[in-house]
């Protein structure tokens, strides 16, 4: 479970770059339609349904975890879960921040 913790956040690292590749707003319409695509595509794939279906997942694995293991382990889990969780909850809002601020720029 640690390892699919770490994984994931690997995962939101690598979202968060793409993210950060969208760079400066530009005044081309068409660049600026290809990244609403991009980032539209990112939201609902990436970001979207599969990324809160693992988080879930999991969480709920952690949760039973925690309840059988001794107290060292417990803590360390919930450590990565609560990094797990801020990480996935910014990568979630910028990601939705970012479609926002191209699609006013479109407009």
């Amino acid at each position: 479970l640690f390892s699919e913790i770490d994984i994931l956040i690997e995962s939101l690292d690598r979202l968060d770059s793409r993210l950060a590749s969208f760079g400066c707003l530009t005044h081309e319409p068409d660049v600026l339609k290809s990244q609403i695509d991009e980032c539209t595509k990112l939201n609902n794939q990436d970001i979207g349904n599969e990324l809160k279906e693992k988080l879930n997942e999991i969480l709920t694995q952690s949760r039973f975890l925690v309840r059988q293991r001794d107290i060292d382990d417990s803590i360390e889990l919930k450590e990565k879960l609560n990094t797990l969780q801020t990480n996935a909850e910014q990568i979630i809002k910028l990601s939705s921040m970012k479609l926002n601020e191209l699609e006013q720029a479109y407009v």
